[in-house]
């Protein structure tokens, strides 16, 4: 996933690998149309009123919203890449609820390479927390991903160390992630 707009950069197809310039807006072939279709933009109604518009307008106002970018726009936009790969977790997300291998394959690398890039980390907190129940290694993955919500999301859950203490039994020794739990245990237990 691209965290800088240096890092998109590789396309296969040369004519995506230049940015879109000048407003200019590409038709369905890739082309250039050199037209600006802001003049037919509905959601301009519901814009902020006029008083907004004379004042200085700021970065976030002269920005173009996401969903009206052309294809070659939006294939240069980070915000763009966020959103895709948000709605393709969203998507993901109930075929894995239905397996605990694929569970546990996405619990591996949830935590540093999915939420990060999320737009709303916050969605997954109902998967995570039903992987919870599923115990053993996925349950562990999924307080590692629970953690991560809490700590760096402002996730509100009152049940995590009932939850890690009942992990906490003899068959713990025989889990396949038993070094991660108990480097997520020294973690979850020493933090305030």
């Amino acid at each position: 996933m691209p965290t800088e707009a240096a890092e998109i950069n590789a396309f296969w197809i040369p004519h995506f690998a230049k940015p879109q310039t000048n407003g200019n807006v590409a038709d369905s072939r890739g082309e250039t149309t050199g037209e600006d279709d802001d003049d037919d933009d509905w959601r301009k109604f519901f814009d902020e009123p006029d008083e907004a518009a004379t004042s200085v307008p700021s970065d976030k106002q002269r920005k173009k919203r996401i969903n009206s970018l052309s294809l070659l726009a939006s294939l240069h936009s980070l915000e763009s890449h966020r959103i895709q790969f948000s709605n393709c977790w969203t998507a993901l997300v109930p075929h894995l609820a239905s397996s605990s291998a694929l569970s546990a394959r996405a619990l591996d690398i949830l935590h540093r390479g999915v939420l990060p890039h999320l737009v709303r980390p916050v969605r997954m907190m109902d998967w995570i927390s039903s992987c919870v129940e599923f115990g053993g290694s996925v349950g562990l993955l999924a307080l590692n991903g629970l953690f991560t919500m809490i700590k760096d999301y402002n996730l509100d859950y009152p049940d995590f160390y009932t939850r890690l203490y009942a992990f906490v039994d003899r068959n713990v020794l025989h889990v396949k992630y038993r070094a991660r739990f108990f480097r997520l245990m020294d973690l979850f237990l020493s933090s305030t």
